[in-house]
């Protein structure tokens, strides 16, 4: 995963990503199969 200012780093199992609002970011470089839960908080509707 690339975050804006922060850099690549791997996403493992058990690994939590919180990325505030307006950051930019991506999932790269994915090898394997990978689920991904977004959880936007507050809730909008």
């Amino acid at each position: 995963m690339h975050v804006e200012g922060t850099g690549a780093f791997a996403l493992e199992p058990g690994v939590v990503v919180r990325v505030p609002i307006g950051v930019k970011h991506k999932i790269i470089n994915v090898t394997e199969e990978l689920v991904i839960y977004d959880v936007f908080h507050p809730a909008t509707i």
